[in-house]
């Protein structure tokens, strides 16, 4: 049996340069896993994630070492 629940689905936004986001909603729907997904800390099962028209999760060490300023291969994240 597949015990997985999708916690995000069908989502699509647009954020400006040097704009503010607050995320809310109820527990469970999926706020700490978008932002994982945004971190490059989790991929998503289906579609893909660009940032500045990059796809973040074909290239993830390349983008956690942009976001963190540092190579992070070797920290204790694992991919």
């Amino acid at each position: 049996t597949n015990t997985e629940k999708l916690v995000l689905k069908n989502i699509s936004f647009a954020i400006k340069i040097n704009s503010s986001v607050g995320i809310y909603g109820v527990s469970g729907s999926g706020k700490s896993t978008l932002l994982d997904c945004l971190i490059g800390f989790n991929k998503p099962t289906d579609g893909s994630i660009f940032v500045d028209n990059q796809n973040i999760n074909q290239s993830t060490k390349e983008w956690l070492k942009k976001i963190y300023g540092k190579d992070v291969s070797r920290s204790k994240f694992k991919f």
